[in-house]
């Protein structure tokens, strides 16, 4: 019977540490989702429907695929984030720097919780300094990933469930997996055959020139 009700106890114990346990480095599959936007079925369907992220030592990688050859790319570490676009063969990168001291982005750390991808989640409003608010549910039990893409360095875990607005184009990202499990650092490395553009020369520019 002791050795029974020992057993029991190691289980326990053992769950306990599987469930808890902080995870710093694998990756995190999310859908996407683009509300409010009112396009036809046909184009809708060109549109990526999954990312993923790839996260560790500080290092972030975040992969988009769409139709059409369209491919989004954005690799972050703690001093800088780089987007990179592949639209048809048409290979552009945009550089910035991480300022940690940047008084612009503000945080509001809320009492709202919830589980998303079996993971205890909780909610922060994060203010950016050109207006934009986002509601970001981020985890604690989840880190490694620096920044985050640039955009999460004033949070302390890693974004599961966040919404973009991209111009007004609204892009939904949810987390549906995280997987624990080693990341090569060479997944981290900027790919060769991408031109250095400003966001302006980006906006200016035409999809596929």
């Amino acid at each position: 019977m002791k050795r029974f009700c020992f057993l029991l106890a190691f289980l326990a114990f053992f769950l306990s540490q599987s469930v808890y346990a902080q995870v710093n480095e694998g990756t995190i599959t999310y859908s996407l989702d683009f509300p409010e936007l009112e396009i036809p079925a046909a184009q809708k369907s060109l549109l990526p429907s999954e990312a993923i992220a790839y996260f560790k030592g500080g290092n972030y990688r975040n992969e988009i695929t769409g139709g059409m050859g369209m491919k989004s790319i954005t690799i972050s570490n703690e001093k800088e984030s780089v987007m990179l676009l592949d639209i048809m063969g048409n290979k552009k990168a945009i550089k910035n720097v991480i300022k940690k001291d940047s008084k612009s982005n503000r945080v509001k750390i809320t009492d709202e919780k919830k589980r998303i991808a079996g993971y205890d989640c909780q909610k922060a409003i994060l203010s950016t300094g050109d207006g934009e608010i986002v509601d970001v549910w981020f985890t604690k039990d989840i880190s490694g990933g620096g920044s985050w893409g640039g955009s999460f360095g004033e949070i302390n875990g890693a974004p599961l469930e966040y919404i973009i607005d991209n111009k007004g184009m609204k892009i939904k990202m949810t987390a549906v997996k995280v997987s624990a499990e080693k990341v090569n650092l060479n997944v981290f490395d900027i790919p060769e055959g991408y031109k250095e553009v400003s966001e302006k020369e980006l906006r200016n520019s035409k999809l596929g020139e």
